[in-house]
């Protein structure tokens, strides 16, 4: 088993990454229904690729309607 100083030096490994998904999911425009948007099926979207880039597997996604 991984020291915490080995998980540690595999996450800030991907720094650079993360910060560029974060950043390309907050150009995704999420603005809730009840403000005039459109919701957030965009984000979504790309955060279940994002996943599907990182290897899991089996994603749900939950459809909830806005009326």
């Amino acid at each position: 088993m991984p020291s915490l100083d080995e998980l540690l030096s595999a996450v800030e490994s991907y720094r650079n990454d993360m910060l560029d998904a974060l950043t390309e999911m907050l150009r995704i425009p999420a603005i809730g229904p009840e403000s005039g948007g459109e919701g957030e099926f965009e984000r979504a979207r790309y955060l279940r690729e994002l996943a599907e880039k990182c290897g899991f597997e089996d994603i749900e996604m939950f459809d909830a309607l806005d009326e």
